[in-house]
C-alpha cells in the first residue's frame, strides 16, 4: 500500500528562507511542500486542500502567526493542521501568544534547516496537534517535545511543559512565583 504525501505549507517574511525551507523539506520523499507569499494564498490553497504542517514566521506581514491561527479558525474552522513558528526571540508576550492561539511548536532561529526538516518530520509522526484540538482549552490536548528532544535541541521551547495536568507542568507557570 502506498502512503499518501504529507503536506507541508511554507510561509515567512522571507522568500531567500522560505526558498531553503522548501527546498530541504522537498528532499523528504514523504513531504509534499509548497511555498507562499502571503497570508491570503495560503488561506485561499487551504480552502481547496488540506495542509498537514504549517511552518511560519513569527511575524508575517501585518500579522503574527497567533494572528495566523485565529484567521484559520474563523475561515477554516474544521481543518485539522499542525504550526511550527519561527521567531528570532523568545520573550514572554511570544511564548504567551503562541501558547494560547495553539502553536504545536516554536524553534528560534538561526536554525539548521536539516533541523527544522527533522522537526517537521516528527510533528508529522505523531500526528497530534494544538491547532486542531479544543482551541479554547489549550491544555486539554497537546503534542509535549519528549525530555530527551529538549535537552538535544536547545533552541525548541517547550510551550506546554512534560505533564498534561496544567497544575503539574513544570517551568510553565503564567504567573511568576
Amino acid at each position: 500500500m502506498v502512503s499518501q504525501k504529507k503536506s507541508v505549507a511554507v510561509i515567512t517574511s522571507s522568500p531567500a528562507l522560505s526558498s531553503i525551507i522548501s527546498m530541504v523539506l522537498g528532499r523528504e520523499e514523504a513531504l509534499r511542500t509548497q511555498q507562499f507569499k502571503g497570508i491570503d494564498s495560503l488561506v485561499s490553497h487551504m480552502r481547496i486542500l488540506p495542509v498537514d504542517l504549517i511552518v511560519s514566521d513569527y511575524k508575517l506581514e501585518n500579522r503574527t502567526a497567533p494572528g495566523l491561527v485565529a484567521m484559520l479558525r474563523k475561515t477554516l474552522p474544521r481543518r485539522r493542521y499542525q504550526l511550527i513558528v519561527l521567531s528570532d526571540h523568545m520573550d514572554r508576550e511570544v511564548k504567551l501568544s503562541c501558547r494560547f492561539a495553539g502553536v504545536d511548536e516554536v524553534i528560534i532561529k538561526p536554525m539548521s534547516p536539516l533541523f527544522l526538516k527533522e522537526r517537521v518530520v516528527a510533528r508529522l509522526e505523531t500526528g497530534e496537534s494544538q491547532t486542531s484540538a479544543n482551541w479554547r482549552t489549550p491544555h486539554a490536548s497537546c503534542s509535549h517535545p519528549s525530555k530527551d528532544t529538549v535537552a538535544y535541541s536547545g533552541n525548541v521551547i517547550p510551550l506546554f511543559g512534560t505533564s498534561n495536568n496544567p497544575d503539574q507542568r513544570s517551568g510553565d507557570s503564567l504567573h511568576p512565583a
